[in-house]
C-alpha cells in the first residue's frame, strides 16, 4: 500500500466552493486513516477549508502536491463513500461533520448513517458545533455522539480532531485476565489487537525480570487508555486482577470486558462496555469470525473510553474554577487558561503520567494574550517508574513547567485563586 493518510474536503450538495482529495503517507502513523471533513452548510464552507488545511498541515501534507483526483475532489459529496480507503481493511474512516447550529438536512443526516453503517468498528463521526450550542441541533440519530466545539482556533479544532482519532498518540490497553481460565484466549487477543497497531501489557510477554511486580503493574496501568478485562468464570478468585481492576476504577480508566462462556458479571460495568463471547472447546479460543467481532468491539469501545479520564480531569478543572470564582477560558485541544489577580495558569490536564510529548505541548502551548505566568501538566506523575520521574522533573524545571497530580488541582487552583502559585 502506497499511502496510509487521505484527507478529503467536500460540501453540501451543488455549489460548494471547494473540494479536495489528498492521499499520502505520514510516517510513524501505522494504520491508515482516511479523514473526510464534510461543510454541512454552506456558511461553513470557508471554515471547513481552514480546519483541512490546518489539519493537513499538522499532517505535514502539502495541498497541491499530491492531489488522487478521487470521489472527494470530483462529483456529488456522496462519492466520497466510494473512496478507495473504503476497500483496506485495517483503515479508519473518520467523518467530521461541520455545523453552523442550524438543523441538518436529511442528506447530511443519511450520509452520516450511512458512514456508520459502513464503517462499522472502524467508523467514527465527530460532530462540531459552534460554542456554547448544545446537541440539539444535531437528529436524534447524532446525539449521542461525542462532539467538539468550535471555539475559535482553527489550528486548536484541528488538533482536537486528531487527538481524538488517536494520530499521533498510542493506543494502549492492559489485557487483564486470570491466568487458569484463559491464557489461550488472552494470548488470541493480545495478537489480534498487536496486529492491529495497539501497544498492548500481557503479563506474560510484557513483565520485566527483577522488577516489583505491584510497582510494575501500576505503573502500565496508569500509561494505558483502557483496560480489557476477560471475564472469566473463576475470575474473583485472582487477588491480582481484582486489584487491577480496583486501580482502573479509582484512576478512572476505561474498562471493557469480554464476558467468557457465560462467566458471572463483574458488578459496575455499563451495558455497551461488555461483549460475550464464546470459546470452542477443544482450543478455548475465538473462532475467526467471533474473533473479528470481539476485536471490532474493543476498537469501537476504546475509542470512547480512552478518553473519558481526560474528560473526568477536564470538568474537576472545570468545576473547580467555577467554584473559586476565577476567569476559566477553553483554548482547545485539551488546554485551558485560567485568571485571577492580573495572572495567567495555562492547565493541560492529561489524567496519564507525564511524558516528553505532554511536557512538550504544556510548555509550547499558545496563551490567548501574551505569555502565561504559570504552566501546568497534570497528571498521574507518581506511577512512571523512577528513572522516567527524575527525567521528567528536571525536564520541567527546564521548561518552568509545574507538575501536578489531578488530586492536588482543587488545591492549586485555589491557591491561585488567592493570589499564590498554583
Amino acid at each position: 500500500m502506497s499511502w496510509n493518510i487521505v484527507l478529503q474536503i467536500n460540501h453540501p450538495a451543488e455549489g460548494g466552493a471547494s473540494s479536495i482529495c489528498l492521499r499520502d503517507t505520514v510516517p510513524g502513523l501505522g494504520l491508515p486513516i482516511h479523514i473526510h471533513l464534510l461543510a454541512c452548510q454552506t456558511s461553513v464552507e470557508l471554515r471547513t477549508a481552514d480546519i483541512f488545511h490546518c489539519v493537513a498541515a499538522q499532517l505535514n501534507l502539502t495541498v497541491g502536491s499530491n492531489e488522487c483526483g478521487g470521489p472527494g475532489a470530483k462529483g456529488g459529496w456522496k462519492d466520497g463513500m466510494h473512496c478507495m480507503a473504503w476497500y483496506e481493511p485495517a483503515c479508519r474512516h473518520v467523518l467530521v461533520l461541520m455545523t453552523d447550529g442550524t438543523l441538518l438536512d436529511n442528506q447530511a443526516e443519511q450520509f452520516a448513517l450511512d458512514w456508520e453503517r459502513q464503517g462499522g468498528a472502524n467508523g467514527i463521526i465527530i460532530p462540531v458545533l459552534p460554542s456554547g450550542v448544545g446537541g440539539s441541533s444535531l437528529p436524534k440519530s447524532l446525539r449521542s455522539m461525542n462532539r467538539l466545539s468550535d471555539l475559535g482556533s482553527a489550528d486548536a479544532l484541528a488538533a482536537d480532531i486528531l487527538r481524538w482519532i488517536h494520530i499521533g498518540v498510542e493506543r494502549k490497553i492492559f489485557l487483564s485476565y486470570r491466568r487458569d481460565d484463559t491464557k489461550n484466549l488472552a494470548d488470541q487477543i493480545h495478537h489480534a489487537l498487536a496486529q492491529r497497531g495497539y501497544h498492548i501489557y500481557l503479563d506474560r510477554f510484557s513483565g520485566t525480570p527483577g522488577r516489583f511486580f505491584p510497582q510494575e503493574i501500576a505503573e502500565e496501568l496508569a500509561d494505558k487508555g483502557c483496560v480489557v478485562l476477560l471475564e472469566s468464570r473463576n475470575l474473583v478468585q485472582s487477588r491480582w486482577t481484582k486489584w487491577e481492576i480496583a486501580f482502573a476504577r479509582h484512576y478512572r480508566l476505561g474498562l471493557i470486558a469480554l464476558n467468557v462462556d457465560g462467566a458471572p458479571h463483574l458488578a459496575g460495568l455499563q451495558p455497551p462496555d461488555r461483549k460475550n463471547v464464546s470459546t470452542q472447546s477443544s482450543s478455548r479460543e475465538l473462532s475467526t469470525p467471533e474473533l473479528d467481532n470481539a476485536i471490532g468491539f474493543i476498537a469501537q469501545r476504546y475509542s470512547i473510553n480512552s478518553i473519558a479520564r481526560r474528560v473526568y480531569y477536564e470538568e474537576l478543572l472545570r468545576r473547580t474554577s467555577n467554584s473559586e470564582g476565577i476567569g476559566f477560558q477553553e483554548l482547545g485541544a485539551g488546554t485551558y487558561e485560567l485568571s485571577a489577580h492580573g495572572k495567567t495558569a495555562l492547565v493541560y490536564p492529561s489524567g496519564r503520567p507525564g511524558g516528553l510529548a505532554e511536557l512538550h505541548y504544556t510548555a509550547a502551548s499558545p496563551a490567548i494574550a501574551g505569555s502565561p505566568d504559570y504552566r501546568i501538566l497534570a497528571g498521574q506523575h507518581q506511577h512512571l517508574p523512577p528513572g522516567a520521574s527524575r527525567d521528567l522533573d528536571w525536564l520541567a524545571q527546564l521548561a518552568d513547567v509545574l507538575l501536578r497530580r489531578p488530586f492536588q488541582l482543587p488545591g492549586s487552583i485555589r491557591n491561585f485563586a488567592k493570589g499564590g502559585c498554583p
